[in-house]
């Protein structure tokens, strides 16, 4: 039987709910309460201000390539 969390591995217990990977997530919750869900948020999810930074930089380095790929060009 698969793990009721990630549904990618198996059970570690045959009666349990969880793979080891999620278990140990379980147990960090009941430990840490709304602490996992904090950090998990301020270090895995990016803002909308995050991820518009993040395009803007990106598309920065795209057009610098190209400006540089035009100007190896031109020479």
């Amino acid at each position: 039987m698969y793990c009721y969390l990630c549904r990618n591995e198996y059970r570690e217990k045959t009666l349990g709910y969880f793979c080891t990977s999620c278990k140990r997530i379980q147990d960090l919750i009941n430990i840490y309460e709304k602490r996992v869900s904090q950090v998990l948020e301020e270090v895995l999810v990016r803002t909308n201000k995050q991820q518009e930074n993040k395009l803007k930089i990106a598309l920065k380095q795209e057009i610098e390539k190209k400006e540089y790929s035009l100007r190896s060009k031109t020479k």
